[in-house]
């Protein structure tokens, strides 16, 4: 299920994708349950391997088109983890969260140096190859991986949850000032 863009200002594009309609992970791409959990230490290793997972791929993409590769930003990968942390944790899957806040207003929170901000949320993927495979598919998503304005970028991964993997990237144009 895709989501279209909500109603933001022109400097933020959001686009939302599920692993299918229902919400339910489709069979191929759901990772096996696992028989213990997972330690701290497992699941932040786990997790720094999906981020960079999806990072990685987006800078392939870019690369086969003649665009610049993506630079990590601290403060936009930390509102990307927290966002896909929150919809875990507090079991929704969409652009705003609870409090009302979108991304302009969570990457404004830890840093107002950007001045354009874009989205992209994924449910259900088990994998960050497919969940980038699945936004690559989709023209809006695709676009936001593609804009040659966008200079930097952060990503977060979660797993548990309804959909039980969340993926999120967000992307900004290079700081002011």
């Amino acid at each position: 299920m895709l989501k279209q863009a909500v109603a933001v200002p022109t400097t933020v594009a959001v686009l939302a994708l599920t692993a299918s309609a229902t919400g339910a992970p489709p069979a191929e791409l759901t990772a096996p349950a696992a028989t213990a959990a997972p330690t701290a230490s497992a699941t932040a290793s786990s997790r720094a391997a999906n981020e960079r997972a999806i990072r990685t791929c987006v800078n392939r993409e870019r690369e086969k088109r003649g665009l610049a590769p993506l630079r990590v930003n601290p403060s936009l990968a930390r509102a990307a983890r927290d966002h896909a942390e929150n919809m875990r944790r507090q079991g929704f899957f969409d652009h705003t969260d609870p409090e009302g806040r979108g991304p302009s207003e969570r990457v404004e929170r830890l840093t107002g140096v950007f001045s354009g901000v874009g989205e992209n949320i994924g449910g259900g993927y088990a994998t960050g190859a497919a969940a980038c495979r699945a936004w690559m598919r989709s023209s809006g998503h695709r676009a936001n991986i593609l804009r040659s304005s966008y200079a930097r970028i952060g990503t977060g991964y979660a797993r548990g949850g309804r959909l039980r993997h969340y993926w999120v990237q967000v992307f900004a144009t290079a700081p002011r000032g």
